[in-house]
């Protein structure tokens, strides 16, 4: 985001942060480690919040969460720790 001198990333994570949702970004690259924390200099305008509103479109692009089916095979998969 030109105006913030941001990256994509970085307003993404700071509009999940403005809506109180937690944030578990992950890299392996340290620059973007560092620019996933550097998102507390700078605030979304209402006219930001509205435009990256817009691009919900009520669905998952992986699947779909109120599918019953694929709960119940997400539930069943082993996780190995």
């Amino acid at each position: 985001m030109e105006k913030n001198n941001k990256s994509v990333a970085q307003v993404i994570v700071r509009w999940l942060v403005e809506q109180e949702i937690i944030v578990l970004a992950k890299s392996v690259n340290a620059e973007r480690v560092a620019q996933n924390i550097d998102v507390f200099d700078f605030s979304l305008t209402a006219e930001d919040k509205e435009q990256i509103s817009k691009l919900n479109v009520g669905e998952s692009q992986f699947f779909s969460h109120s599918d019953p089916q694929m709960i119940k095979w997400m539930a069943s998969r082993k996780i190995d720790i």
